[in-house]
């Protein structure tokens, strides 16, 4: 028989996490869903029952525009869920106003010399990668992301400056 001893929790730890993870809550209306995301979305009813009942258990994750609107790196489908709630007249609690939980994602602190338009779409895969059963256009969809993303490190005088043109060599 195997004693645990008990873990030993780091709070300040935690709190630096959280505040790192920079999540704010924005109103369901500022929130534009992304059509760079080419993902299937399915189980939406049960997801959204899930949300109804239990709240939202994870963030989405965004990234803000100039005009203080959002848009939607990952949660395509919790969002769609969200506005199944939002049109059904039996679910007050829920609003074009209901504060949604998000963790804003700046694409700057992706440390790759791509495009801001391929750290978008390196920010789709990689948070839609951990969280979906993949259908067979989920994962082409995602082999051609990776295919473009890698191809502009490995050639990145395609993206035409200068300072991309030299990647370090190991």
């Amino acid at each position: 028989m195997r004693r645990f001893e008990r873990e030993v929790v780091d709070y300040e730890l935690i709190k630096a996490m959280l505040k790192e993870m920079n999540i704010v809550n924005i109103e369901r209306e500022k929130i534009n869903k992304n059509p760079k995301n080419k993902y299937k979305i399915g189980e939406i009813d049960t997801l959204a029952e899930s949300i109804k009942i239990y709240g939202i258990v994870n963030p989405l994750n965004v990234r803000k525009n100039s005009d203080d609107t959002y848009t939607l790196l990952g949660g395509e489908r919790r969002i769609t869920a969200i506005d199944k709630l939002i049109d059904d007249p039996n679910v007050p609690d829920w609003n074009e106003y209901t504060l949604i939980p998000c963790v804003i994602k700046d694409l700057d602190k992706i440390k790759l010399p791509i495009s801001d338009e391929m750290k978008e779409k390196y920010a789709i895969v990689t948070t839609n990668k951990e969280a979906r059963k993949y259908t067979d256009s989920d994962r082409y969809y995602e082999m051609q992301a990776w295919k473009e993303i890698v191809g502009l490190l490995l050639h990145p005088i395609a993206l035409g400056r200068a300072e991309d043109r030299c990647l370090p060599q190991s």
